[in-house]
Order: C-alpha cells, then structure tokens, then sequence
C-alpha cells in the first residue's frame, strides 16, 4: 500500500543543531511542523520541499548577539501557543498568530531542558 510507505519530501540546512521537532496537532495534509534549535521556527511541507514560514528569536538578552539554544518545545492544546524550554533558564510561551512572545518566566535556576503543555492552553510544566 502506497500510503504506509515512507518518504522524503524535503531537507533544510540549519545554522544550529535541531534539539526538537514536533507536527503540530491535528496539522493534516498541510504538514505544519516546528523545531527548536538557536530559534523557533515554523515549517511547511510541501509534495517535494520544506519551507521554513517563520523563525522566532528569543531576544531576553539583547547583547547577545547569539541567542541561547533552545532545547525543547510543545504545542499548546488549542494549537496557538509554542512554549519553548532553554539552556538560558527561562520557558517561553509565543503567540503564533501574532508571532512574538506572549509571556517569558525564569523557570529554573539553570538550563531547562524540557516543556510540556497540559489539556489546559494556559498550563505547562517544565524541568530543568
């Protein structure tokens, strides 16, 4: 059956090494994925090509010219949220229709290394 072969439909060059990837829920034929690396980026398949459609960048210390990695993320149950967990301390919420950040706590006393939501759009748990 043609349908439960796999395949490649594409590959993109990263700057940074991909700590986490992840379909968004429910995202159908279209293929709507994200990944956490030096930023968020959102993704789109196509028959044959990846396309990155967004890249969001935490900027929590401007004077970095780098920002710090991301190690992990996770969709939000009503799929307009990405939290984001990093090597900086700090889990990130973002609004993915307005493409910035919703809100930024200081999680950990270091790196965080993982992100979860709940059924619950508003509550996440992470662990560092």
């Amino acid at each position: 059956d043609e349908k439960r072969q796999l395949y490649k439909r594409g590959e993109a060059n990263v700057p940074f090494p991909v700590t986490k990837i992840m379909y968004a829920p429910r995202s159908g034929e279209d293929g709507l994925f994200a990944t956490a690396g030096h930023t968020l980026q959102l993704w789109k398949t196509t028959d044959s090509a990846v396309e990155c459609v967004k890249t969001l960048t935490n900027t929590r210390n401007s004077r970095n010219s780098t920002p710090p990695p991301l190690t992990s993320l996770d969709w939000s149950s009503d799929h307009n949220k990405i939290g984001t967990s990093s090597i900086d301390t700090t889990c990130t919420i973002w609004n993915l229709e307005l493409g910035k950040v919703e809100t930024q706590l200081i999680a950990h006393d270091k790196a965080v290394f993982d992100i979860a939501f709940s059924n619950n759009a508003n509550l996440f748990a992470s662990v560092g």
